[in-house]
This record gives structure tokens, sequence and C-alpha cells, in this order.
């Protein structure tokens, strides 16, 4: 379970499934991940027989190359082990048996572990002289797993679909079968790319068969433009579009916003004002304050879909400066991405700065009351009053009672700015 923590927390990719976090305290140890409404590949399928897939192989196919790049073998790729983000994008799940390239442990033919259909060939090699042939999941058998998702979304069947057992599929494998071409809907052009692809991903000596960077590039060449299933449009129902400010860094397509940063997201706890940055993730949605620290890893995720290198924050709540406390997130060189924990850390640290004496003397009265109260508050509950009392109000004093992170919505206005950040009020009773 430490390997299968280390492995998924490590990984950091649009088309890998994200680690939110963990619960050892039970009898069997539990991994949480974000809920995908739209389900698995293979569900989507299912229930939307005739429409094209095959522009599904792209992602799949950039995420399995980022895990080998990570020296990172899946084990278990199929539709059914890929769920479908609310933008769309094929997500690579189940690491449930995923192991690193420099600790793989060996298994035998009788207990190698995976999908039958899946498997590739030398899974199932017999025995030689009696002894149990060693077998190591490894990036060629990933390869080979591949190939059997490219048929999956070239046909909607499942691999060897006309048999009905593993036996009966293993048999089929060992004596050289391979599934048949199927009949599809897609271009000619697509199909004979995909086709080949599959052929090559299953070639029984594992050294002729192609590396994931290969097969990534070829389906480059794919006539799939534009995704053919449904957008359907996040929870902050906001699209990038030609005339905002960034322009010339978003395309005319919907802006995805990592979930963790969407408003009222459940797998982010963030308070605004405590003395130290301490983003916090539930463990248990039913229980309250059953929270752990979130993984430095999921932090380190890219924080949005086009990547962009610089924006800018504004916060309604901090009025009456809302339009000059502005926020600004960028990164330390053009080639980088923003991060989840890079727009976390900016939006903590601009609300711990002090207040100047010449913005406190623009408040009104009723602003003087409001953030007052809010100061006091903040002290009392730190327990640490006469020091915070001396280090006097902050900016995050401006949030009232709001002093949760609740999410980012896509904006503008006049002065350019690209993103709102709310806060919501946690409800708080005072003993």
């Amino acid at each position: 379970m430490v390997q299968e923590l280390s492995v998924w927390a490590s990984v950091k990719h649009p088309n890998v499934l994200p680690l939110l976090g963990y619960d050892l305290s039970g009898t069997f140890p539990s991994l949480i991940s974000p809920w995908m409404v739209r389900g698995t590949v293979r569900k989507y399928m299912d229930d939307h027989e005739g429409e094209s897939m095959l522009h599904l192989s792209k992602g799949i196919s950039s995420g399995l190359l980022y895990l080998h790049n990570e020296n990172i073998i899946h084990s278990d790729l199929k539709c059914e082990n890929v769920l479908l983000s609310d933008s769309g994008e094929p997500l690579l799940a189940d690491f449930g048996i995923s192991r690193c390239v420099s600790s793989l442990t060996t298994t035998t033919t009788t207990s190698a572990k995976g999908s039958t259909r899946w498997m590739a060939v030398e899974f199932f090699l017999p025995s030689v002289e009696g002894d149990d042939i060693v077998v190591e999941h490894t990036k060629e058998t990933d390869v080979w797993a591949f190939g059997m998702v490219l048929f999956e979304l070239l046909s909607g069947l499942v691999p060897f679909s006309h048999l009905k057992t593993d036996v009966q599929v293993a048999m089929a494998i060992l004596s050289g079968r391979t599934p048949s071409r199927p009949v599809s809907s897609e271009s000619e052009n697509d199909q004979d790319l995909v086709w080949s692809l599959c052929q090559d991903c299953w070639q029984h000596v594992p050294s002729d068969r192609p590396t994931m960077l290969t097969l990534h590039g070829k389906l480059e060449k794919l006539n799939q433009f534009s995704s053919p299933i449904t957008t359907r449009t996040s929870s902050i129902g906001l699209y990038a579009s030609q005339d905002l400010p960034l322009e010339n860094l978003i395309p005319r397509r919907e802006l995805a916003i990592h979930h963790v940063l969407k408003p009222d997201s459940p797998y982010l706890v963030l308070d605004l004002t405590r003395p130290t940055f301490a983003p916090m993730t539930p463990v248990n949605f039913h229980v309250e304050g059953t929270l752990i620290a979130t993984l430095p890893g999921y932090l380190a995720q890219v924080a949005m879909l086009p990547e962009l290198s610089k924006i800018t924050i504004s916060c309604p709540h901090l009025h009456p400066f809302t339009r000059e406390w502005t926020i600004s997130v960028d990164t330390f060189d053009e080639e980088s991405t923003i991060t989840v924990g890079d727009i976390l850390t900016s939006i903590y640290d601009s609300l711990q700065t002090p207040i100047t004496h010449a913005e406190w003397a623009r408040l009104s009265q009723q602003d003087i009351t409001e953030v007052s109260a809010a100061f006091t508050q903040r002290c009392r509950k730190q327990g640490q009053a006469s020091e915070e009392y001396k280090k006097g109000v902050r900016r995050c004093d401006f949030l009232r009672r709001k002093i949760l992170y609740s999410g980012l919505k896509l904006a503008k206005d006049g002065d350019g700015t690209v993103f709102k950040l709310y806060a919501r009020n946690p409800h708080l009773h005072e003993g």
C-alpha cells in the first residue's frame, strides 16, 4: 500500500486520475480520488453506441506515455480502467496493481495480475520442465494492452467478445490469434491507421512492439480535430472566448479548471486566515472534521487546461479594495505552467499582507466595524491573541466571516481580470 500511494501521488498529468488522499485507519486501506460523473470509457461507449471514440486514443496514449517516462507500469490498462472527466478527457485510473519499474515484483504464469483479454501473450506461455516461467509486467505488456484499448475504441467491443471464458481467450492468444479487424463507421484513413497500430502492439516478440512515444506520435495523424462527446458545462458554467484578456493564450474552447479549484469543491478545505498555509483534504465526506493534509504531489498538478503561465485574480469579498488588491500568479519561466499549489499559495500569501494606515483611513465606519470584528475573531481563534493583535489587521480580515476558500470563477473586467476568487462562511460556532 505504501508503494501504491507513492506511485499514484507522484503522478501529475492531465490524462491521469489524481490522488486526493488516503485513509489507513480501517481494516482495508482506502485511496481517495475525484468522483467522475461520466464514469468509465467502457460505460460511455456502451451508452453511446455508434459515436466516434477514436479521439480518446490520443489522451490515453498521452497518459500512458507519461507513466512510462516516469518508469511506472500501469499493468491493467483497459477502457474499464479509464475514466472520463467533466470536459470529456480520458483519465487513466486503477493503479491498484501498478508498480514502479525499479521495484517490480516478479510473478508467475499462475499468478500474473491483470485482465485476461488485455494481457500479453508472454503471460500465457507454458512452463518449461515443470517450472513456472517468471513473468514481469513491463512497458511492452502495457503496449500490448494499449493495442487492445485501441481495438475497443475502434469496435466498441471488448477483445475476443465472442469467447466466453478466460481459458478460451488464453488458448486463442497462445495459438497466435488476435482480434479480427472490426467493422467501423470511422473514416477509412482513421480505420487503417488505428488497425495498423493494433497489429504493431500485438507483436509476439515484446521487443518488436513500438514504444508509447512512437504510438503517440502516429496517433497525432488521426483526423479527429474535435471531440464528438458533448462537453458538459463545469460547475462554474463559464467558457473562455475570443474577447477574454488571455485571447492569445486560450483558444476558443472550454477552459478546464482543476476540479479542486472549482467553486464549492468537496476536495479542499483551506482556511485563508490561519497563521500557516495548510490545505486539507476530507477523508470521509460524510463525517465532519475527518481531514488529512493535502498531498504535495496533488498540489503540483496542472491548474488548468490549456496550460497558462500567468493569471490575475481578484476577490469581490475584499471590499472596498477589490480592484486594488489583485493577486498575480505566474511561473518562474515561460516554459513552466501554473499548478494548483501556485494558485493556492499565491492567494494565501497575498491575503496575509498587513494593511497600511492609508488604507485603514479610507474605510467607512461600517467597514471598520466589520473588519475589526473579523480581526478580533481571528486572533481569538488562533489562541495567540496578544501576538496577533500586535501584528495588526491583514487583508484576510476583509473577508469578514467568509474565511474558507470556495473556488475560482472565470471572468473579466475593464482591467483585464481573468479569475475571481470566492470564499465561504464555515459556520463556526463560538463556545
